[in-house]
This record gives structure tokens, C-alpha cells and sequence, in this order.
């Protein structure tokens, strides 16, 4: 057979074991972040949906929304996090000419492992640290900073909703 053929065959296995391994290692679901002393944090809650391999979420906060994009391999999750809303932004101390230069860029990078039991996520978050002049207010430069510990426990899992029909007895 042509080299050709055996390179799609391959593929093929690799796409098909990549959507298998998403299924066995589910990422979708609701997850409420946890600080160090195993408390729950400040209701930061992350949901999150996944598609084979690929992973994607969100976050509402006062004024704006978090997007998140994730690739899962096996039980890792590689995830960035972007931040949109100026008036979020605003509230994070940015001034709104700057916050609309950084509005849908990547502020942040996750890398976290699910555990055993599948209601934990267990790894690191990398914000970026966003540096901005005064006059004219524009951004100078964007650096990743110091590997923060992170955890989160699943609180809800996604399934697939499914219509349901109430009757209320009366025709």
C-alpha cells in the first residue's frame, strides 16, 4: 500500500482513540473553584462542555464573561482563559482605553488533571500580568507570571437534556 494510505489509516486511529479517551475522561459539567485549605472559594464556578478532545466553557462575572478553550488529553486539560466585558475589565483596574485593547485576549492558561474519581481538577493557573502607559493609555507588554496552585470540584455534571412534556391534565 502507498505510504499515503497508511498515513490516513493512522490519522483515522488517532482521531477515533482521541474522541474514545473523551468520552472515558469527562470534563463537561460544573466546577467550583477550591483554595488550599480544601474550602470553596468565592463561588468562582466554571461551566464547562467538551466535544472529543476539545473543550470549551464559560464564566459570568459583574460586567463581562470569561471564555474558556481547553484541549483534554486522556485526564489533562490544557485551557485558556479570555477575557471579554469592558466594564469587568474596568473593574479589574484597567482604564477603558486600555480595556478595550485587551478585551478577547488570552489572560490566563490553565494546566489541570482530573482525578481518579472523575470530581476533581488538580493543577496550575498562569495569569498574565498586563503592563499599560498612562499617556496615551495603550498596552506596553503582556507577560505570564509565577504558576498559581488551582483546584476545582465538580459540583454538576452536563448530560444531554432531553425534552420532557408536562401535562397539566387538561385538554
Amino acid at each position: 500500500m502507498p505510504v499515503t494510505i497508511w498515513l490516513l489509516i493512522a490519522c483515522g486511529i488517532v482521531v477515533i482513540a482521541t474522541f474514545i479517551t473523551g468520552l472515558v475522561y469527562s470534563f463537561s459539567g460544573v466546577w467550583e473553584r477550591m483554595d488550599n485549605s480544601s474550602k470553596l472559594a468565592a463561588r468562582e464556578r466554571i461551566r464547562l462542555m467538551q466535544f472529543g478532545c476539545f473543550v470549551i466553557g464559560r464564566r459570568v462575572v459583574v460586567g463581562g464573561v470569561q471564555h474558556f478553550v481547553a484541549l483534554a488529553l486522556g485526564p489533562h486539560l490544557w485551557m485558556r482563559r479570555r477575557d471579554f466585558g469592558i466594564n469587568y475589565l474596568a473593574s479589574e483596574g484597567f482604564p477603558s482605553e486600555v480595556a478595550s485593547q485587551i478585551e478577547g485576549q488570552v489572560m490566563a492558561r490553565y494546566r489541570l488533571e482530573l482525578s481518579d474519581d472523575h470530581n476533581f481538577l488538580d493543577g496550575v493557573f498562569v495569569p498574565f500580568r498586563v503592563e499599560f502607559s498612562s499617556e496615551p493609555p495603550r498596552v506596553t507588554a503582556m507577560h505570564a507570571q509565577r504558576p498559581v496552585p488551582r483546584k476545582y470540584r465538580r459540583i454538576e455534571m452536563i448530560v444531554e437534556e432531553k425534552a420532557v412534556t408536562v401535562s397539566s391534565g387538561v385538554e
